[in-house]
C-alpha cells in the first residue's frame, strides 16, 4: 500500500519565505481585484450609454469601435480572473516559479496596452476636433501617436520579455529590460493622457468663454474635460514609478512586482471620469456631457437675466460647441 501522502511538505517543491511570497503575489492579487471590480463598473456605464440618445446618434463607425473596445475589456478580465485562480491555488511557491509565471502572463501587457491605446486613438481625435485648423492640432495629433507608438512598443517588449523569462531564455536579445520597458510604456501612456485632458480642457475653456457660458456651467464642463484621462495617468504614473522604486532598491520580493498593483487596472481606470479607464471612457464621458447639459437646462429658468444678456441658455450653449455628442 502506498504511503500517505505528507500535505505539510510539498516534496520537491520548496516554497518561498512568507515574506517573499508576500510581496511577489500581493501586487499581482490586488491589481486583478481592482481590475474586475472596475470591469464591473465599466459594464454598467457602458449599458447606462446604450440607453441613452447619446447611442443613438452615434455613427455606426463609432458604435463599432465601442462594442470593440469593450470586447478587448471582457478578454482582458477573463485573463486576470484566469490569473487570479492560477497563482491562487498553483502549489509551486518557489521564488523563481512565482517571479517566471507561466505564459499568458506575458498576454496581460500587450492586451492591456491595445485596450489602452485603442481608446487614447479615439480620444485623441475627439480632442483634435476642438483645436483650430492650423500647427497646433497637427502638433497635439503627431505628439500623441508618437507617444502611443511608443507605449505600444513598450507593452510589446514588457511581454516579449516574459515570455522569455518564463521560457527560461535571457532577456538581453531585445534593446530594453523588462523594467526599462515597462517605464517606457508607462510614461508614454500617462504623457498621451496629460495631453489629452490638458488640451481638451484649454481648448473647451477658450470655447466656453467665447460662447458666453460662464459660472456653474463653466466650471463643470471644464471640471469634465480635465477628468476626461486623468485616472488613467494616475495609474500609469503610479507605476512607473513604482518601477523606480524597484530599481532603487535593488529588485528586492518586496517591490519586484509592485508596478503590477497599478498598471493592471490601468486600461480599466480610464472607463470613470466620473469615476471610471479606460474603455467606456468614452461613453462615461458622453453621457456625463448629457448630464450636465440637463443641469444646465434646469438652472436656465432662474438666469432669465443672464439668458437675456447672452441671448441664450447655457444649455444651448453647449449644443453650439458642436462637442461631439
Amino acid at each position: 500500500m502506498d504511503a500517505e501522502p505528507n500535505y505539510d511538505d510539498l516534496t520537491g517543491n520548496p516554497t518561498a519565505t512568507q515574506r517573499d511570497a508576500t510581496g511577489l503575489l500581493l501586487p499581482l492579487f490586488v491589481g486583478w481585484q481592482i481590475q474586475l471590480l472596475l470591469f464591473g463598473l465599466c459594464l454598467s456605464m457602458f449599458y447606462d450609454y446604450l440607453q441613452s440618445e447619446i447611442y443613438v446618434r452615434h455613427s455606426k463607425k463609432m458604435k463599432a469601435s465601442l462594442w470593440g473596445i469593450i470586447a478587448l475589456l471582457c478578454m482582458t478580465s477573463l485573463l486576470s480572473a484566469e490569473e487570479l485562480c492560477y497563482f491562487g491555488v498553483w502549489q509551486k511557491r518557489t521564488f523563481l516559479d512565482i517571479v517566471t509565471a507561466h505564459w499568458p502572463s506575458g498576454i496581460e501587457p500587450i492586451l492591456t496596452a491595445f485596450v489602452g491605446s485603442w481608446v487614447q486613438v479615439l480620444l485623441t481625435l475627439r480632442a483634435a476636433a476642438f483645436f483650430p485648423r492650423d500647427w497646433r492640432r497637427i502638433a497635439f495629433l503627431l505628439v500623441n501617436f508618437s507617444l502611443i507608438f511608443v507605449a505600444i512598443f513598450g507593452a510589446c517588449c514588457v511581454g516579449a520579455i516574459g515570455w522569455l523569462f518564463t521560457y527560461g531564455n535571457p532577456d538581453n536579445a531585445l534593446p530594453l529590460t523588462f523594467y526599462n520597458s515597462t517605464i517606457v510604456w508607462l510614461f508614454a501612456t500617462a504623457g498621451v493622457d496629460v495631453a489629452i485632458s490638458a488640451g481638451l480642457a484649454v481648448q473647451v475653456r477658450k470655447r466656453l468663454a467665447d460662447a458666453g457660458v460662464a459660472g456653474w456651467a463653466f466650471k463643470s464642463l471644464i471640471t469634465t474635460a480635465l477628468q476626461t484621462a486623468a485616472y488613467t495617468a494616475l495609474f500609469a504614473v503610479g507605476g512607473a514609478v513604482a518601477v523606480i522604486a524597484a530599481l532603487a532598491t535593488g529588485n528586492t520580493p518586496s517591490t519586484i512586482d509592485s508596478c503590477w498593483a497599478f498598471w493592471l487596472p490601468c486600461h480599466h481606470s480610464t472607463s470613470s471620469p466620473s469615476l471610471p479607464h479606460w474603455e467606456p471612457t468614452l461613453p462615461s464621458i458622453f453621457v456625463s456631457w448629457r448630464r450636465i447639459g440637463r443641469c444646465t437646462q434646469l438652472r436656465d429658468t432662474n438666469q432669465a437675466d443672464s439668458l437675456h444678456r447672452t441671448l441664450f441658455s447655457p444649455s444651448r450653449s453647449v449644443r453650439h460647441l458642436h462637442l461631439g455628442i
